[in-house]
């Protein structure tokens, strides 16, 4: 890969190990997506969907359907997911916004649900980027 080019994104928990190895051993920028799981209701560990940066969801329709999930439910808890996401933010990445425009993204192994989010981060029309999911 093209090193002027590319950059490694981690998923924070534990992605950004995996993709600060990446960066390492390919020598590239490593920078991070922040997104955040929708955990099942009595059941969070279970993920049913996740929420990544500028209001992204992205739900698992067949599981949620069969758990009966309702629409409240899910509204609710993107809005609290974009809250935090937007504190963490901050904390990761400081102020500046991810810009991915014309660049080749890697995104090594994370939570199925957080990383389909994580593909559909910043990816207007206008902006076009090569992803590579590992």
């Amino acid at each position: 890969f093209p090193s002027h080019d590319t950059v490694v994104l981690g998923i924070p928990r534990g992605g950004v190990v995996v993709a600060k190895a990446v960066s390492e051993e390919l020598k590239l920028p490593l920078s991070t997506v922040v997104t955040k799981k929708i955990g099942a209701p009595f059941q969070e560990e279970l993920a049913i969907g996740a929420v990544g940066p500028e209001g992204t969801i992205v739900l698992d329709n067949k599981l949620i359907a069969e758990l009966e999930v309702d629409a409240m439910y899910l509204e609710r808890m993107a809005r609290v997911k974009t809250d935090e996401i937007a504190r963490r933010i901050v904390k990761y990445n400081g102020e500046k916004k991810l810009n991915l425009e014309g660049k080749t993204v890697i995104l090594p192994p994370a939570a199925r649900p957080k990383a389909r989010c994580a593909s559909f981060v910043d990816r207007s029309e206008e902006e076009k980027w090569n992803f590579f999911l590992l």
